[in-house]
C-alpha cells in the first residue's frame, strides 16, 4: 500500500477483544526447572545490537529461536488485541500493534510494539511496517518470561556500550550528530571521527596530545586497501580507544582511500 487512505477498512480491523478468553489462565503457566533457566538464559555478549541513539536489544529472530526451542513450535502465540496508526505528517506514521503472549493457552504478558512507517520509501511498506511493530510487541512481552531482560539493566547495558561500542561524528547534511555503533562493524557511510568524551573538570589540567609514532605510521601506511585497514584497527581496539590521535590517523587514512578531502 503506498497510503492509508488507500488500505481497506477491513484490514485494520480486529477481531472483538474478549478478555475472558485472552486472560484465561492467567498466572497459571507450568513451566519446569530446565524451561524457566533456559528461558532466562542470558545471550552472549556479541548476540546484542546498538540503535545509534544507544539502546541495545537482541534481534528478534533471536527471540523467536528461543521461544521455540524452549516452549515448542506451535505452543505459543501472539494474539493481535488492538493496532492503529498515528499520521506524523510528511507522509510518515507510527504503527501499533497491541498483543498477547499466550503459551499452552495461558496468558503470560500484554504489550504494544510500534514502527514507524515512510510512505515515500519504496523499500518498505505497510505490511513490512506491520511485521517490525509485531516483532517489537513480542520483544516486549518476552522481558515478561526473562528473555534478554539484561537490555534492559542499567549495569549491563554500560558495561556493554563500554566494551563493545563506540560513540561517533556523522555528517548529516553539513550538521555533525553523535551516534552509536558496535566496534567490529565498518564505520558509517558518514562517519566523520570518534567523540572523545573527558569530562571538563575545573582546575584539572587537560591530556597532552600524545603524538603518532613511527611503528604506527608504517603500519597504517601499510595497509593497501579499506578491509585491510579495518582489520588492523578492529584486532588493535584496546590501544586505539585509549590514544585518539591514533584513531584520527586511522580514519584520515580511511578519507584517503575513499578519495575523500581530509578535514583540518
Amino acid at each position: 500500500m503506498e497510503n492509508s487512505k488507500q488500505q481497506p477498512k477491513e484490514n485494520m480491523e480486529v477481531a472483538k477483544f474478549d478478555p475472558a478468553t485472552t486472560y484465561g489462565n492467567a498466572s497459571n503457566l507450568m513451566l519446569t526447572e530446565t524451561e524457566m533457566k533456559a528461558l532466562s538464559a542470558p545471550f552472549d555478549d556479541l548476540d546484542f545490537e546498538i540503535t545509534p541513539s544507544g539502546f541495545i536489544y537482541i534481534p528478534g529472530v533471536l527471540t523467536l529461536k528461543r521461544l521455540n526451542d524452549v516452549i515448542g513450535i506451535g505452543r505459543w502465540s501472539l494474539l493481535l488485541i488492538n493496532n492503529g496508526k498515528d499520521d506524523l505528517g510528511d507522509n510518515k506514521f507510527k504503527v501499533f500493534y497491541d498483543g498477547a503472549m499466550v503459551i499452552r493457552n495461558c496468558f503470560v504478558s500484554r504489550s504494544v510494539g510500534e514502527a514507524q512507517y515512510n510512505a515515500t520509501n519504496k523499500n518498505q511498506s505497510w505490511a513490512s511496517a506491520f511485521e517490525a511493530a509485531k516483532t517489537d510487541c513480542r520483544q516486549r512481552c518476552s522481558k515478561d518470561l526473562g528473555i534478554a531482560s539484561d537490555a534492559w539493566n542499567p549495569t549491563f547495558v554500560r558495561r556493554w556500550q563500554k566494551e563493545h561500542a563506540v560513540k561517533v561524528f556523522v555528517d548529516n547534511k553539513g550538521s555533525k550528530e553523535v551516534a552509536w555503533r558496535r566496534k567490529d562493524l565498518d564505520p558509517f557511510w558518514n562517519e566523520v571521527g570518534f567523540v572523545t568524551s573527558t569530562p571538563n573538570v575545573p582546575g584539572q589540567q587537560k591530556p597532552q596530545a600524545k603524538p603518532i609514532t613511527e611503528e604506527w605510521k608504517k603500519k597504517i601506511e601499510a595497509c593497501k586497501d579499506k578491509p585491510q585497514l579495518t582489520d588492523l584497527y578492529n584486532a588493535n581496539l584496546a590501544v586505539i580507544d585509549k590514544w585518539p590521535e591514533l584513531k584520527n590517523a586511522f580514519f584520515a587514512a580511511r578519507d584517503k582511500m575513499e578519495g575523500k578531502k581530509a578535514k583540518a
